[in-house]
């Protein structure tokens, strides 16, 4: 999802940070993009070098707010997802049949 007119970042992040406020705003979990792709400077390194991911963090003891955020989190993951294969066959680019997006290890 990371070719060039689709803006996926601003897909996840939201106008004005919308989307990702919102599940801050609900959860108090941090909802951050990081990797190639994101944008984000890893101390003064540029981007680190893994796949572009949404990275969700919570307070310690807080399982219940933090499996929220994911949940809400992968909800967005799927909302982006589902526009993929329409912005491919607009611009005639063809589409994997990979996952576009997975959850990783949480804990």
């Amino acid at each position: 999802m990371l070719k060039t007119g689709f803006d996926v970042n601003k897909k996840l992040i939201g106008h004005g940070g919308g989307n990702t406020r919102h599940i801050y705003q609900e959860t108090d979990a941090k909802i951050r993009l990081r990797g190639r792709g994101s944008g984000h400077s890893e101390g003064g390194r540029g981007e680190a070098p893994v796949p572009l991911m949404l990275a969700v963090t919570s307070e310690i003891g807080s399982e219940h707010i933090f499996a929220t955020a994911i949940c809400m989190a992968a909800e967005l993951l799927q909302t982006v997802t589902r526009k993929y294969p329409d912005y491919c066959q607009a611009h005639k680019i063809a589409t994997s049949s990979r996952p576009l997006f997975w959850i990783g290890e949480i804990g």
